[in-house]
């Protein structure tokens, strides 16, 4: 369609140069003025970049006059998908334009309210009350506000006003990045506070020194981590917007989850902890969600980020359970060395090599070769 409008601008170039112009198109006649508005609007239509209120209104003026009945190209502009095409596109630019003024007028009053206000930090959100910190945002119905404002004009404002409003666009975006980063700061200053005693608990469970009596204090603390409310009554979707809203719920989603799967496997923890491991543990679908979810890139930064005093400790956690599981793997291998070293010799003895001492044994009766009782013990000697 682009293409069409350039051949038609062209056309009636040509025609205004020609020597038929003067007599076809008269001064003062109706088919001269509607070549005039039409070369208007088929211009903006091309250009619509940087033009004024002004001439958006007179072309929108010259599209309205031009699809009057009766006009010289009322039913090109009306009836064929060029015309309709260029009527369009002029009624979509006039729009936008009028929307951009009132986004742009938005986003001033925006920008304002963002170079008035303090930088968000977190002694700036909290106030420490009989123990508890309570989290509160200045003006965060103002804030709130801004955001929405900030988030109407990403989403509709055109190019052109994107680029006049680039100062306070970076402006309000840096407030409310300013505002997550406070508020994360502030989530791991409370969580920090709350569960003190649990990066202790958890040294000495790596180290294999937790007490019995520790084990319910520590099962405490990680239910209430898994149901901690980090920033209660806070709108975060209002005071960050979709995207960073996002990042903090998936944050403190991430370091319940963790809390949660330290629970469900924390008898297996405690085992292994104390040397006593066995083949089960390596079945255990809990055990597994949590040696994956302790390997975790993501899961291991949010903890990091959130309780930071806890995060080294449960490094030495997910290394003591991986020495375990090397432990317990090198000894149930240990023998095969020795299978495969009776396997490269010149004859190969199968009494040898099948040999108790090597491979384990099977135990079966006769009920078992109709399918009814089978048991497999593999023993490894050492």
């Amino acid at each position: 369609m682009h293409e069409c409008l350039t051949k038609i601008l062209q056309f009636i170039n040509a025609f205004s140069s020609s020597a038929i112009y003067g007599s076809a198109a008269p001064l003062k006649s109706a088919l001269r003025e509607d070549l005039q508005r039409l070369v208007a609007v088929v211009k903006l239509a091309l250009s619509p970049g940087n033009v004024g209120a002004a001439e958006i209104d007179a072309v929108d003026s010259a599209r309205s006059l031009l699809v009057k009945s009766k006009g010289s190209f009322q039913s090109s502009l009306t009836l064929y998908p060029v015309g309709a095409y260029l009527c369009e596109s002029i009624q979509t630019i006039s729009a936008q334009f009028k929307k951009d003024q009132l986004l742009e007028a938005e986003m001033q009053a925006a920008g304002d309210f963002a170079q008035s206000m303090k930088t968000p930090c977190r002694e700036l959100l909290t106030k420490e009350r009989d123990g508890e910190v309570d989290v509160v945002v200045p003006a965060m119905s103002k804030f709130s506000d801004m955001v929405a404002k900030f988030a109407n004009f990403k989403e509709h404002a055109s190019d052109r006003c994107r680029t006049a409003c680039d100062s306070q666009l970076t402006l309000v975006e840096s407030r409310i990045s300013q505002l997550r980063d406070a508020l994360i700061d502030t989530a791991s200053f409370k969580a920090e506070k709350k569960f003190a005693r649990l990066p202790e608990i958890l040294e000495k469970l790596a180290a294999g020194k937790l007490a019995s009596d520790q084990t319910s204090d520590c099962l405490q603390i990680l239910g209430e981590i898994a149901s901690y409310q980090f920033l209660p009554k806070l709108p975060l979707l209002k005071l960050l917007g979709k995207e960073m809203s996002g990042e903090i719920e998936s944050m403190f989603a991430s370091l319940t989850s963790t809390a949660r799967h330290f629970q469900s496997s924390w008898s297996t923890l405690c085992s292994m902890a104390s040397g006593s491991v066995n083949e089960g543990f390596f079945m255990d679908e809990r055990f597994v969600a949590l040696f994956k979810h302790l390997k975790d890139d993501a899961a291991n930064k949010h903890t990091m980020t959130l309780l930071p005093s806890s995060a080294s400790r449960i490094l030495k956690v997910t290394e003591m359970l991986e020495t375990s599981v090397a432990g317990f793997v090198k000894q149930m291998t240990s023998t095969f060395h020795g299978f495969v070293l009776k396997l490269l010799e010149a004859e190969i003895k199968v009494d040898s090599v099948l040999d108790t001492a090597t491979v384990g044994s099977i135990d079966f009766d006769d009920k078992d070769m109709r399918g009814t009782k089978l048991t497999l013990h593999f023993y490894t000697l050492t």
